[in-house]
């Protein structure tokens, strides 16, 4: 039942995304009575991306800096960049939105826009490397992921992947004990839009590193 209901989201979202990309002339009466249905959808968004910022504001993270103080230099920087060119991104994706949204204010009204806005935003206060960054879906729907910027995260999730494996075991374990927290008091993944099929391994090693990415904003 939840892999529907994430492929429903999914593929409101892309209709979302593909009205404005294309911009068709369609009546305003039936665009008003449509975005009527989405209200329901911006209550529940709205309740999601606080229950996201207030888990996210309260969560006792534990010692993060005996994880960090154990990792090499090279790869600490790489996590830095990634989230960088993370953060970029989404805003780059919100930006090509909004500004669609504005020019072909006649293929979207406020209940599908906001809807859509929260997504996106929760994707900016919580990371998810491989929805945003990897996932292929992002070659093909607008806004397309620069490929260069795609090669550049692979390029850099592999090399954190690797600062993973040499993570001294006390270090390691610590960071376990934090990501299971983090999954027992949040349970539901922060993010259901554009999951793909990911293994077993690389969703825990991508869990790791969007963790990974959080905790370094809020070093202390």
């Amino acid at each position: 039942m939840h892999a529907i209901k994430t492929h429903l989201l999914f593929l409101l979202f892309l209709q979302n995304v593909s009205a404005l990309a294309q911009q068709s002339d369609i009546p305003k009466t039936n665009i008003y009575e449509k975005d009527t249905l989405w209200s329901e959808n911006v209550t529940v968004a709205v309740a999601s991306l606080v229950a996201l910022r207030t888990f996210l504001f309260e969560f006792n993270s534990g010692d993060k800096a005996a994880v960090f103080s154990t990792f090499d230099p090279r790869t600490i920087c790489q996590i830095k960049d990634l989230d960088s060119l993370y953060q970029e991104e989404v805003l780059r994706f919100k930006n090509w939105f909004t500004r669609k949204a504005v020019e072909g204010d006649r293929n979207q009204q406020a209940y599908s826009y906001l809807d859509a806005s929260i997504q996106l935003d929760k994707f900016f206060f919580y990371p998810d490397v491989y929805a945003i960054l990897l996932n292929p879906v992002r070659l093909t729907v607008m806004p397309k992921i620069d490929v260069r910027t795609r090669v550049s995260a692979t390029a850099r999730i592999m090399q954190i992947a690797v600062g993973l494996e040499r993570l001294a075991p006390g270090a390691k374990n610590t960071l376990k004990t934090i990501h299971a927290d983090f999954k027992r008091q949040y349970p539901s993944s922060p993010h259901q839009l554009f999951q793909g099929a990911q293994s077993e391994q690389e969703k825990q090693t991508y869990e790791l590193i969007n963790l990974l990415m959080w905790l370094s904003r809020n070093r202390s």
